[in-house]
């Protein structure tokens, strides 16, 4: 019990209050009290001490006479009456010497100093001497009892106990009423603050008290408070409603866009929509709001074709504070994905909020747009690489062979006698040499050979790290194959031709003017010559001295035929004949040098395929011999070289060898052939 009423001490003003104003009060009554008991006591005993000397007094005169004249029949009626007046305990009478005259009850020996009426036996013990005049008579102990001051004072404190309980009941009550007034409003005050503290707004606010006093102010500034957290809250409200309206057709909206969308701040996915999700194939059960942004990475990094490049690039994004370019990455199904992204910045206090991306499919779009960049590259005709493409991959490759040390070949050609053609029998006909030619020539080529249609009939062919035999053996190719096409022009028979120049950079040129202008050179060289042949543009210098171990007899000397293919054909195969001796007289051994073997083979059978195609096209006799020919001087040519392990003695037979079967071939065979070709006025 003591313990409840100590916590409601502390906990409540009202019990705080009317248990001080209870104290105080208590306390002042009972200080009235005690104060009061005091007084009237100390006021009884000093009338009964006055009182008591009186007695004294009168009973030392009344019983002096008697003792003095020994007449002990007064004495003791004097006493008798004493006795019968005074409220005595004890009494003795003792005579001048000593003697006890008279004696009632137990007396003590000793003398109170005080009086005192709450002694232990209620008797105040006392001496009174008997004397007359100067003569001492005698001595009367007695003890005078004090039970009527002791039930006086004990009557007075209950009565003032009563008292003081009657006027503390009428002080309290306005007290008690008074803080009720006071304290109650405050007890509704605190139960309305507690309600709105945890959120009943609608609790109903206390009614304003009477008067003008601080209770009452208290009260109206709590209902003026609370009016206006409702109308915040009302607002609140509403701002909330409206917030969850736009937020609710923002993610409707964001739901439907074909567009993946996700919010991130520093560490966690914020939002994330469905179509992300479908983009990057999450499962529905997958959660992507809360996740980590790590972790959502990795799981990205099992999707994507090529993790490390992906993580690179979200790594370039995360370091950029703006609104970044398109970056695109592919996923291991083949799709391609565009994403940008910015920083989100809060405008009052440019807080760092988080990062949004977004996510597009670009797989149509990059599909589109590179066969937009074909078609902007691409001659409709032949659907060869243009001009455009020619100059741009020109460019590339001299760069990369200035970085690298690699060597170009340019390959410039047109076609012969192609102008009659269209003169003739129309563009429509010429448009079909066209595509004839480049798809002749397209499916010749291999993988790293580009062909370009660079304007009418011009083409262009770029060879990188090819060795000069395989230009040389390439060129012949490009020349033969145009020299054997044959069009048909509703009955009448019609051919073309190409006049080929191939320069060489570094070799022949340092720059990219410098080496379109000797292959451009070379090409009308080529064409001056008597068309249908290819012009080195290094044949155009000087000759290269040749070592003095190397046979000097030339291969061909001034053996020239007047057939200008042919001629050209024979210069190129007596120069590649050249190098490869070259090649073995410093001891090549290597697998390079058995391919420049193969090579010289397939260009000697290009030179053959030449001769019979001519024969073919002129209708000239002895086809089928030139033909059986042509076979037994590949095969004589493949066994001159052998094994190619030549010690210098045999390798100066071979090389006079390698010159007789050549100059054997000119003479005995294509000298004829040429006769021939020049009896029908072709050159």
């Amino acid at each position: 019990m003591l313990s409840n009423l100590l916590q409601a001490s502390r906990c409540s003003i009202q019990f705080k209050l009317f248990l001080s104003l209870t104290a105080i009060v208590a306390l002042s009554l009972a200080a009235i009290l005690v104060s009061q008991v005091y007084l009237v006591q100390e006021y009884f005993i000093r009338q009964a001490e006055s009182n008591l000397r009186s007695s004294n007094y009168l009973l030392s005169r009344v019983l002096a006479d008697p003792l003095f004249e020994q007449d002990l029949t007064l004495l003791q009626a004097r006493l008798q009456d004493v006795q019968t007046k005074l409220p005595l305990c004890n009494f003795q009478l003792k005579d001048n010497i000593g003697q006890v005259v008279y004696k009632v009850g137990e007396v003590h020996t000793r003398a109170d100093t005080e009086f005192d009426p709450n002694s232990r036996d209620g008797c105040y013990n006392t001496i009174v001497p008997l004397s007359r005049g100067d003569q001492f008579l005698g001595t009367v102990r007695m003890g005078v009892r004090t039970d009527d001051i002791a039930k006086a004072r004990q009557s007075l404190i209950q009565e003032s106990m009563y008292f003081s309980l009657f006027w503390f009941a009428i002080f309290m009550l306005p007290f008690f009423v008074q803080i009720r007034r006071m304290v109650g409003p405050l007890v509704n005050l605190n139960k309305a603050a507690q309600q709105f503290a945890s959120g009943n707004l609608d609790y109903p606010t206390p009614l304003l008290a009477p008067g003008d006093d601080e209770i009452s102010q208290l009260t109206t500034s709590f209902q003026g408070m609370a009016q206006a957290l409702v109308r915040n809250r009302d607002s609140q409200a509403a701002s909330l409603a409206e917030l969850n309206n736009e937020k609710s057709t923002l993610d409707a909206l964001l739901a439907t866009m074909p567009v993946g969308v996700i919010f991130a701040d520093r560490s966690h996915i914020r939002y994330c929509n469905a179509a992300f999700s479908r983009m990057f194939m999450l499962g529905t059960t997958e959660q992507m709001i809360g996740m980590k942004n790590d972790a959502l990475l990795l799981r990205l990094g099992q999707i994507v074709a090529e993790a490390d490049s992906f993580f690179k690039t979200i790594a370039g994004i995360l370091e950029t504070r703006s609104l970044t370019e398109p970056a695109y990455f592919s996923l291991k199904d083949g799709r391609i994905l565009r994403t940008i992204s910015n920083t989100v910045i809060e405008p009052e206090s440019d807080r760092y909020l988080g990062r949004f991306w977004l996510f597009e499919d670009a797989t149509e779009e990059k599909k589109l747009l590179h066969i937009a960049e074909q078609r902007g590259e691409q001659d409709s005709l032949t659907l060869l690489y243009n001009r455009q493409r020619y100059d741009r991959d020109l460019q590339r490759v001299i760069a990369q062979a200035e970085r690298d040390g690699s060597r170009v070949a340019l390959l410039l050609f047109d076609l012969d006698d192609f102008k009659p053609i269209n003169d003739l029998y129309g563009h429509a006909s010429g448009d079909i040499v066209l595509r004839e030619v480049s798809q002749t020539l397209s499916n010749q080529l291999r993988r790293n050979e580009v062909l370009y249609r660079i304007g009418g009939d011009e083409f262009a062919l770029v060879l990188i790290n090819a060795s000069d035999e395989e230009v040389a053996i390439l060129a012949g190719r490009i020349v033969q194959s145009i020299q054997s096409l044959t069009f048909d022009f509703n009955g009448a028979q019609a051919k073309v031709g190409c006049s080929l120049g191939v320069a060489r950079y570094p070799n022949d040129a340092k720059t990219i003017k410098t080496l379109m202008q000797l292959a451009d050179h070379a090409m009308y060289v080529a064409k001056n010559n008597g068309k249908g042949q290819f012009v080195l543009s290094n044949s155009l210098k000087s000759s290269v001295d040749k070592t003095d171990k190397t046979p000097s007899t030339s291969p061909i000397g001034d053996m020239s035929l007047g057939i200008s293919i042919l001629d050209a054909q024979h210069v190129a195969m007596a120069n590649f004949t050249q190098g490869i001796l070259d090649a073995l007289l410093s001891g090549d051994k290597s697998a390079k040098l058995h391919q420049r073997v193969e090579l010289l083979v397939e260009l000697c059978q290009i030179h053959f395929q030449t001769e019979e195609d001519l024969m073919k096209t002129h209708n000239l006799p002895g086809l089928e011999d030139h033909h059986i020919e042509h076979q037994r001087q590949i095969k004589g040519l493949r066994k001159l070289f052998g094994n190619l392990n030549f010690n210098e003695q045999k390798l100066a037979a071979v090389a006079k060898e390698i010159h007789e079967w050549l100059l054997e071939h000119i003479r005995g065979h294509d000298a004829a052939l040429a006769a021939q070709l020049k009896g029908k006025d072709i050159s």
